[in-house]
């Protein structure tokens, strides 16, 4: 399920593979470059790369993909909380994105939103799942009823996406693994 996800073309310009965003299939072309950069266009996601060694190629590859995929995560959460967190009445004071090795999101003591970078790759009715999820956490710190409640009051289908996420998270999870590791 793990190459299903990320078709992985190698770093060597004219290589063509496909990553997985927002659910969607989207295609992969790496090009030579003077200055590495992924760029997003009609055809796809261009990834420039500049005549180096694999493995300094290897670590600009995976810092860019990091990147990349970091504002992509803050465009959409940020649209997400915005019209969530109006409707809910409250708002974390801070927000991460990271690579998170088996939670989906957490919400701490002091309202900190932290989420998972690999939620990104994920169809968007699943990272909402997951920031609804973590807001409801403002209101009701456990898995109780109440909290359930108001889950449901925000997103009446979320059982549905809930099992989504429990069936493909694994592969999300590796999907992001293989992009910021960038395997030569």
């Amino acid at each position: 399920q793990r190459e299903s996800l990320v078709d992985w073309p190698g770093l060597a310009p004219g290589a063509t593979g496909s990553l997985p965003l927002r659910g969607e299939r989207l295609a992969l072309h790496v090009v030579a470059g003077r200055q590495p950069s992924l760029q997003l266009d009609a055809d796809g996601l261009h990834l420039a790369l500049p005549d180096r060694d694999p493995a300094s190629l290897r670590r600009v590859a995976s810092g860019l993909f990091r990147s990349w995929l970091g504002m992509q995560m803050h465009r959409d959460v940020g649209l997400l909380l915005s019209r969530h967190t109006a409707a809910m009445g409250r708002a974390p004071t801070r927000v991460t994105f990271r690579a998170l090795r088996s939670l989906w999101g957490s919400l701490s003591t002091r309202d900190h939103l932290s989420l998972d970078l690999s939620l990104i790759l994920a169809p968007p009715a699943v990272l909402e799942y997951v920031v609804v999820h973590e807001l409801a956490h403002l209101f009701e710190r456990n898995h109780g009823p109440r909290f359930w409640a108001r889950v449901a009051d925000t997103l009446p289908d979320f059982r549905e996406r809930q099992k989504q996420l429990h069936r493909d998270g694994e592969a999300i999870k590796s999907a992001l693994s293989i992009l910021i590791c960038a395997p030569g």
